[in-house]
């Protein structure tokens, strides 16, 4: 999870370790990507407003990097959608949640690309990618 705002982090990280998730956080771009690049992880929450390096150049360089180019990433922002499909977000993230969000949204989110993650891997899940619901584009 790439996100500046703390009780947003303390919060998602709270709901997703209780569903069993291993959640590493990051507090400003250049310090997401490293832990993106050197841990690979099956999904990346990320903000588009950061400090030291904006979410958008997060995810261009995320796109780049071999070892992250396929990692789905679900955007939250408090940017309307509109502005950041007219930054190309929407054609390289996999989901998109304007702040305020509901928390049901960001974790169905989540888990719905962990199943597409399992399925790819063989192991029991829906398998292929899954349609985009209302929080994706």
């Amino acid at each position: 999870m790439i996100d500046d705002v703390p009780h947003i982090v303390e919060l998602i990280s709270e709901v997703l370790s209780m569903r069993g998730y291993e959640v590493y956080r990051a507090a400003d771009g250049p310090t997401g990507l490293d832990l993106a690049t050197s841990l690979g992880p099956d999904v990346i929450v990320l903000d588009l407003r950061l400090p030291a390096m904006d979410g958008r150049e997060v995810l261009r360089l995320l796109r780049q990097e071999p070892r992250t180019k396929d990692i789905p990433v679900v955007i939250l922002s408090v940017s309307p959608p509109e502005e950041a499909a007219a930054g190309r977000v929407a054609e390289e993230a996999q989901a998109y949640l304007e702040k305020p969000f509901e928390l049901d949204a960001l974790v169905a989110s989540v888990e719905r690309w962990m199943r597409r993650d399992a399925g790819a891997a063989g192991e029991p899940g829906s398998g292929g990618e899954p349609p985009l619901g209302t929080d994706g584009f």
